[in-house]
């Protein structure tokens, strides 16, 4: 990697065959133009700045687990009415990012701030386009860029693609980076005329602090197609998985028809559905005007300990699970009033599309309530569950 500054005298290898004016010239010129966020914009030297050619398989990244950016500030050069950064990530290829037209001169950008005391190692990158429209993708090689003050930047890697074949097969870009440094401050800087839109941005590292990336920010808030969410201090979030190792040790809780109540329903498809051991069966919330908020909730009858959680989405419909994370509340109270809150739930939906697999949550829980109540605030993606279960400690 080359930190931005003045370049080392020596032969100099710009990517993809291009001279080193080609590449260094625009970077420089338009990043001044533009007043991309960096003082300090200089040619890297390009012998230490590797290419990476794209890929269209994700089995690439299998080490790595996505970052989660939900309630991380992300910001970009500009946009396109409300075609902004919020939909970058919000699982959605129909929706993107569009940056503003009639184009002006500069690069574009993406700047992820991962929060205070959050720097990672970044080592993988992906990049969905806008759904039918690869062609607004770049062709010269994007920039990615880490800094730890927002301020002075490392060169990690150009990111080449072939938007012409990613037009014709529908395909995504990959790219495993070779970056052990941890940095809170990442930038995809594309320097590119013919670059218009992109559908979904994601960013991949490893190791336990991945998970709460963007969750337990000290602002405590999580990210909304309308702004932010606050969620509650020092209230821990879990990550859903897809492996029932984690319910060893633990008990099924019984659950009928008869203990279990929710905010609202849909017709006939009450909460008793969650229950019948029928995903293709479900509970779905009314169709009130947003913002809607749900909440479900389940008498154990007894006072237990809960420590872990299952659901399975309606069949075929992943999509109508929660975005945002959901909070689980217990109750010690006969009549299930005064709760506290135990633990935030996340998903990754994607994860659980045409699968059939169960979304997991093990989450440490020591006090032993009588109610459980999962609230859904302001999730306008949130509509329905196929089947729920709980696990308590034996």
């Amino acid at each position: 990697m080359r930190r931005e500054g003045k370049g080392r005298p020596g032969a100099k290898r710009a990517p993809l065959g291009m001279t080193v004016a080609q590449v260094a010239v625009p970077f420089v010129l338009s990043a001044i133009l533009a007043g991309c966020p960096s003082p300090r914009t200089a040619v890297p030297d390009e012998d230490t700045v590797p290419v990476v050619e794209a890929v269209a398989d994700e089995a690439v990244l299998a080490p790595l687990a996505r970052i989660r950016l939900e309630g991380v500030q992300v910001s970009v050069s500009g946009q396109l009415g409300d075609y902004g950064s919020h939909l970058l990530m919000d699982n959605n290829p129909s929706t993107f990012w569009h940056v503003k037209t009639p184009k002006q001169m500069g690069p574009a950008w993406i700047l992820v701030d991962l929060g205070e005391d959050r720097a990672l190692p970044v080592e993988g990158v992906e990049i969905i386009p806008r759904e039918g429209h690869a062609n607004l993708l770049w062709t010269r090689p994007a920039a990615l860029q880490g800094s730890s003050n927002g301020r002075d930047w490392d060169w990690l890697a150009y990111l080449s693609l072939n938007k012409a074949r990613m037009q014709a097969t529908g395909e995504r870009a990959v790219f495993p980076v070779s970056n052990q440094k941890a940095y809170r401050y990442y930038r995809l800087f594309i320097d590119a005329r013919d670059f218009y839109a992109m559908g979904e941005f994601e960013l991949f590292g490893k190791g336990p602090a991945v998970s709460a990336v963007g969750l337990l920010q000290a602002s405590g808030a999580a990210s909304t197609a309308g702004g932010r969410r606050r969620l509650l201090p020092n209230v821990s979030v879990v990550l859903a998985t897809t492996d029932d190792e984690s319910l060893r040790g633990l008990t099924r809780v019984p659950l009928g028809p008869e203990q279990l109540r929710a905010s609202s329903q849909l017709g006939a498809h009450g909460p008793d559905l969650l229950v019948d051991g029928n995903p293709g069966t479900f509970w779905h919330t009314d169709l009130g005007p947003p913002p809607r908020t749900a909440w479900l909730l389940m008498d154990v009858k007894v006072r237990m300990a809960v420590r872990a959680l299952r659901v399975v989405p309606r069949t075929g419909q992943a999509n109508q699970l929660w975005n945002l994370p959901v909070l689980l509340e217990g109750s010690q109270s006969p009549d299930g009033r005064h709760w506290q809150p135990i633990v935030y739930l996340h998903l990754d939906k994607r994860a659980l599309r045409g699968s059939g697999a169960w979304a997991v949550f093990s989450f440490a829980n020591q006090r032993a309530y009588r109610h459980y109540r999962l609230v859904i605030t302001e999730d306008l993606d949130f509509y329905s569950i196929g089947e729920i279960e709980l696990y308590a400690g034996r």
